[in-house]
């Protein structure tokens, strides 16, 4: 899916969320789109599936412009995406396998047979073979990370939508979901786009990246070019996040611990 965003705008009460938004995502790539919170991420995404019209602006999507569509209408295009949620968005009272296939049974009415081999096919893409019988209060924080991945792949979309998918993970998952990411780009080729505001995710994961700030993209081009930007406001960031790191390193380092309640 090849998606080119011109001169997006929305305001949401007196803010102004998106001010003149323009990039380009091309078939295939993992575009990261990267700023602080607050700068249009998660509302960009919720323009790319209609969920929100800009004032103005276009996006077109393989050619065509979605942003005048129906809402019935509208209901197709976003077929091809898979929304991959910060939360993971299971539903509790279903097993996994359930969960994984619910898209499967209640949408596109496959057989119980037919759903049970896409479900395993694609638990064991993601690492999560064998465990389609529990249920999601039994899983860790990453494991439904990627069971959310398992069940946005079950549709064949050609655009996989990611908010936020390393948030609340310890490093160690937060790498296993980055690998997840890479390793489902390489074998789907569906188009990714990964919000976040994790550079450690940014630099392993993204074939091309968006750094917006105030509602428009200030930096578009790839991950070299944008360690070695002199634009203030990426500088800004980039700084940010690293002494963010550095005072994390040095505490760890001092051996100091917090003292516990009691």
């Amino acid at each position: 899916m090849h998606i080119v965003v011109e001169d997006l705008h929305k305001t949401l009460g007196t803010t102004k969320v998106l001010d003149g938004l323009s990039l380009e995502i091309h078939t295939g790539e993992v575009c990261v789109i990267v700023g602080a919170s607050g700068t249009g991420k998660s509302v960009f995404l919720k323009h790319l599936v209609g969920l929100m019209k800009p004032d103005s602006g276009r996006i077109s999507i393989d050619g065509e412009d979605i942003v005048h569509k129906s809402e019935r209408e509208m209901l197709e295009v976003r077929k091809r995406f898979g929304m991959i949620f910060q939360s993971g968005g299971l539903l509790q009272s279903l097993s996994l396998e359930e969960n994984v296939g619910l898209t499967l049974r209640e949408v596109h009415r496959r057989s119980p047979d037919d759903i049970r081999d896409v479900v395993a096919e694609k638990l064991n893409m993601v690492g999560l073979e064998g465990r389609g019988d529990q249920r999601p209060s039994t899983l860790s924080g990453g494991q439904i990370k990627r069971a959310a991945i398992a069940r946005a792949l079950t549709t064949k979309a050609e655009c996989l939508l990611f908010d936020e998918p390393t948030a609340g993970l310890d490093p160690l998952m937060a790498q296993t979901i980055d690998e997840v990411i890479s390793d489902v780009n390489r074998k789907t080729g569906a188009t990714t786009i990964v919000v976040t505001h994790d550079l450690i995710s940014v630099f392993k994961i993204a074939d091309s990246l968006h750094f917006i700030d105030k509602g428009r993209a200030v930096y578009s081009g790839g991950v070299e070019g944008f360690r070695k930007s002199q634009d203030e406001r990426v500088r800004a960031f980039l700084e940010r996040d690293a002494h963010g790191r550095d005072s994390l390193r040095a505490s760890t380092q001092s051996g100091v611990q917090r003292p516990s309640a009691t």
